[in-house]
């Protein structure tokens, strides 16, 4: 039998991504911790295209929601490392975070997130923890 188990803020090895976290100054949202790319290895992967365990929706009033089936072809797929986070935690941790998520939208007309904004609500989130 497979075993399975759930994780916690504290369960995710993020200590390394806490050493390689920066700090940048943003317009209209101060300072924010960002992450330098190399050798960060998340247990999340978010893409534009193809599968994914949920997704979130990148352009739109509601950008930034999670979904567990794909509601657009603008949806970002976000894959988990099943041994460090359920896909079921995600979710509802992921619609906890939703009102940062949508804080970070851009754009007049189409306002969209980004993948790094993603990442980085993701990785903030288990960082304070």
């Amino acid at each position: 039998t497979q075993e399975h188990l759930t994780a916690s803020p504290g369960d995710v090895d993020i200590q390394g991504l806490q050493n390689r976290m920066k700090t940048e100054q943003r317009p209209g949202q101060g300072t924010v911790r960002t992450e330098e790319q190399e050798g960060i290895e998340q247990p999340w992967t978010v893409k534009r295209r193809g599968d994914g365990d949920l997704y979130i929706r990148r352009v739109g009033n509601d950008a930034g929601k999670v979904f567990r089936k794909r509601q657009g072809p603008n949806d970002l797929a976000i894959t988990f490392n099943q041994e460090a986070l359920l896909p079921d935690y995600m979710y509802y941790t992921l619609q906890s975070l939703y009102p940062q998520l949508n804080a970070r939208k851009l754009g007049t007309a189409q306002q969209a997130i980004k993948i790094r904004d993603v990442d980085e609500i993701i990785t903030g989130h288990f960082a304070k923890e």
